[in-house]
């Protein structure tokens, strides 16, 4: 007999793509809202992976770890997966710097919170261009399941020190935890 799963469960994948597509298409706006028409630059780079950001600004989104409700009959509970986003970019002064990595977190921030608020179909849509890289040109949101998203929380931000490189100046970064409570069957 062939083998056949229980679970229908995506776990983390479609999310991180979800909140990536989500993000690129909203980064502008939010931008212009916490800094002034135009002040900041979008990103430069996508990741979801936890690999160095080579290209600043640059946005990582990836799981942090999922944890499981032992007690769900039939059903698969990830009771919060947690999401590491973390935004880095760079400047000659640390002063700066330090402003502006606050400045992309509380745009990000500001993103997540008003999708889950204001437009939680956002989460279900699959109309959504995914960024390129490190999507192929033309790649669209996967969109969630229908009732998937449960909660999505932000219990902090945290900042990293100021690094000072050879060839780039100045980089630091700021990361955003997320806490996603999601329900799969």
């Amino acid at each position: 007999m062939a083998w056949v799963s229980r679970y229908n469960s995506q776990f983390t994948k479609p999310l991180v793509r979800q909140l990536l597509a989500i993000i690129q298409r909203d980064i502008r706006a939010a931008l212009d809202h916490v800094a002034g028409a135009s002040v900041l630059p979008a990103f430069v780079t996508y990741h979801r992976s936890k690999n160095a950001l080579v290209q600043f600004p640059g946005i990582l989104v990836a799981a942090h770890d999922v944890a499981f409700d032992e007690d769900a009959v039939g059903t698969e509970h990830m009771n919060p997966a947690r999401l590491a986003i973390v935004v880095a970019c760079g400047h000659q002064n640390p002063d700066i710097l330090s402003e502006r990595v606050e400045d992309y977190v509380r745009a990000v921030h500001e993103i997540l919170v008003s999708a889950w608020e204001l437009t939680p179909e956002d989460f279900a849509a699959t109309d959504i261009p995914l960024p390129s890289p490190p999507f192929d040109p033309g790649t669209f949101s996967p969109g969630l399941a229908a009732g998937t998203m449960k909660g999505l929380t932000i219990p902090g931000h945290s900042f990293g020190d100021v690094l000072v490189t050879p060839d780039r100046g100045m980089l630091m970064s700021g990361t955003i935890t997320v806490g996603v409570e999601m329900e799969e069957t």
